[in-house]
């Protein structure tokens, strides 16, 4: 702590100077000094006693600079001090204690803990204050000495669990494969048993009560059938949790009059976003598609207390999984389900549904005859052929877990010829896209491009009359160049503009140029978009690349504003999403996304462009991993994309999520302003 109270070295310092300016003043004689001398030897002139005061006086101060510097005024100062504590010690006796030697070192732990409480009686009397003080900081040093002892026990767990966990740092060379690798041997090898056990349960409840002559239900045979009925194993511990590797998302109660409705085949659809699964809930046996079982999707079956013949099954689902509707499909006897009002199925019924954040999800519960002649063995009938053709046309599994069809066919791409640009127009023409419109600034690769696609797929004509089916732009050009503020004469004025100009400016005009027509066609119910290829700076700067930063955050929050100003102008249907401030309406008009890459190996960071970067190319994410990823965010749908390092460690998780948040809040205070 810092004291008012002066130390011996400020005193002798002050001193010190005090007499040396004293003695460095310039020498200067009495005023009457010529009336004591008598008239005859008064021979000098007053110029000349001037003069020789001056030089006087000049070599006077030369020589207090160099007799007198501050080096020499502290250092005279300390030896004073010096003499001061030797003093002391020389009166004080502390039994050769290492804490009370002038030096000691009070961060360490040894000394702090070793100082004394308090001071003495008779010392405590003489200096109240300075006691006081002492007892101040000798607690304050206690308390920081328990802190330091917490953090390095602290320290020493985080380095064990370290050390045990450096088998991980490289877990593609010291782990096994198919321990790491989703849906790898072990996980097959679980599911496998998982079913089996699901079988056994399966034929050994089905054996209870009945005759030998009676036909098993599916994948049984009748030597099956024998062995079981002998078997020991009771039904309860075959029974293997369908939430090994999955979540519960939700669970639809189906009351019941007919308390054997159990023994019923229940043909069960659910249909979260792009699921169609049809599921067999007797015995919580599942199914996909024809009788094949998905591992992202299951079912349990219980039968609740308290509920006459209710079954309640709960869907379970991988973590991943959103589900936002479903459509249930039941095969019942009897039920009290009231009536819903569904026009497209007239013997339909709601059921009710509820999600794990406690609310109702919207389902149709609809009753059939197919239990009727679903028998297996199955007689050979016409009534047969015909169920099987329908059970087959609505049971085709499509399995494409949150994932929509990219929804434009004509797409616009500048800077189509390298990099970011040319890896997704290779994608889009990979996963469907109709046709692209290339632009870039190299003819050469625009004719590679249209080489290797073809006339059909690629143009390189840049007249939007040309296309006027148009319906996505994906403005993705861009350069990067360093900056440095600490050397001002290497700033190039020019090229901040030309930086600045293809980073933004440039955005700015094609979106003016392209937004006309694209409201005319969002307008009107078609599909229409604007993809901007931005960047993990927007949101992080870094040093190196000042100009490229400030262009790509100006990108950013222009983005954010126009999103939020062309949402709502279409004229297609109405559907919800959920965005990062919560439940917000989904853009029907034209909608505009943004890409925030990381740094990622292209020509970006190419040596001839950035002197300072070594080896550019290898730089960053791998460009066929980033183009998979980006492309994944594009098929859902996504408006943000955020990709690789960019969710985290540009803080697009931790910050722009929170900024999104205060950004649709503001949005909802000013609407009509």
């Amino acid at each position: 702590m810092s004291s008012n109270e002066p130390t011996v070295i400020d005193l002798k310092s002050s001193f010190l100077r005090a007499q040396i300016f004293a003695l460095s003043q310039p020498l200067q004689p009495s005023q009457d000094w010529q009336a004591s001398i008598p008239e005859e030897e008064n021979t000098l002139r007053q110029r000349a006693i001037d003069e020789a005061l001056f030089k006087l006086n000049t070599i006077l101060k030369q020589h207090n600079k160099v007799s007198y510097p501050p080096q020499a005024q502290r250092h005279v100062a300390e030896q004073i001090d010096q003499l001061y504590w030797d003093a002391g010690e020389r009166d004080v006796n502390l039994n050769g204690e290492e804490w009370s030697e002038k030096g000691a070192d009070y961060r360490l732990s040894s000394n702090i803990e070793k100082l004394p409480e308090e001071w003495s009686e008779e010392a405590e009397v003489r200096a109240p204050k300075q006691a006081a003080k002492y007892r101040e900081l000798q607690n304050k040093l206690l308390e920081l000495n328990e802190k330091r002892r917490a953090a390095k026990e602290r320290l020493e767990q985080y380095k064990s669990v370290k050390k045990l966990l450096e088998p991980f740092d490289q877990a593609d060379k010291n782990i096994q494969e198919n321990i790491i690798t989703k849906n790898g041997e072990i996980e097959k090898e679980l599911e496998r048993m998982r079913m089996l056990m699901l079988r056994v349960e399966r034929g050994i409840v089905g054996l209870e009560g009945k005759d030998k002559d009676d036909h098993m239900d599916i994948d049984f045979e009748e030597d099956d059938k024998e062995k079981l009925s002998s078997s020991s194993v009771p039904a309860t511990a075959s029974r293997v949790s369908s939430e090994l590797y999955k979540m519960s998302i939700c669970q639809i109660s189906i009351p019941c009059i007919d308390k054997e409705a159990s023994e019923e085949l229940y043909a069960t659809m659910l249909k979260p976003l792009n699921y169609e699964i049809s599921v067999k809930t007797r015995d919580a046996i599942f199914f996909t598609g024809r009788f094949q079982f998905h591992p992202e999707l299951s079912l349990r079956r219980e039968q609740p207390g308290g509920l006459t013949g209710a079954i309640r099954i709960t869907f379970c689902a991988s973590s991943k999984a959103r589900v936002d509707k479903f459509y249930i499909l039941g095969l019942t006897k009897s039920n009290t389900i009231q009536r819903g009002i569904t026009g497209d199925y007239p013997n339909a019924y709601t059921a009710s549904i509820t999600g794990p954040d406690g609310n109702i999800i919207e389902a149709i519960y609809i009753k059939s005859w197919w239990s009727k002649f679903i028998k297996f063995p199955v007689p050979i009938t016409g009534q047969v052929f015909v169920g099987a053709f329908y059970l087959e046309a609505l049971f085709t599994v499509i399995v494409n877990k949150d994932k929509m069809p990219f929804p434009y066919k004509i797409v616009l791409v500048i800077g189509a010829t390298s990099g970011i640009g040319l890896a997704l127009t290779e994608k889009m023409l990979s996963e469907g896209v109709t046709k692209i419109i290339a632009l870039g600034r190299r003819q050469d690769k625009l004719n590679d491009l249209l080489k290797k696609h073809g006339e059909s797929k690629v143009s390189t004509i840049q007249v939007l009359e040309a296309h006027p089916t148009l319906d996505c732009a994906f403005l993705n050009s861009g350069i990067q160049r360093s900056l440095d503020f600490t050397k001002p004469e290497s700033i190039d004025l020019d090229l901040i503009s030309t930086e600045f100009t293809t980073n933004y400016l440039s955005y700015v005009h094609l979106t003016k140029a392209l937004l006309p027509h694209l409201r005319k066609r969002a307008q009107g119910g078609d599909n229409a978009g604007l993809i901007f290829t931005t960047s993990g700076l927007a949101l992080v700067p870094i040093t190196r690349c000042r100009n490229y930063c400030a262009s790509k955050a100006a990108m950013h929050q222009l983005i954010s504003v126009m999103r939020e100003q062309l949402r709502g102008e279409g004229g297609g249907e109405d559907v919800e999403e959920e965005a990062a401030w919560g439940k917000r309406e989904k853009s029907k008009g034209v909608k505009v996304i943004e890409i925030y890459p990381p740094a990622v190996q292209t020509e970006l960071h190419d040596e001839k462009h950035q002197p300072d970067i070594k080896n550019g190319r290898s730089f960053g994410m791998p460009l066929e991993e980033f183009t998979d990823e980006a492309w994944k965010g594009l098929e859902r749908g996504d408006e943000d994309i955020p990709i690789g390092t960019t969710w985290t460690g540009f803080g697009y998780e931790g910050v722009e999520m929170s900024r999104k948040k205060l950004f649709g809040e503001m949005m909802e205070k000013t609407k009509g302003q």
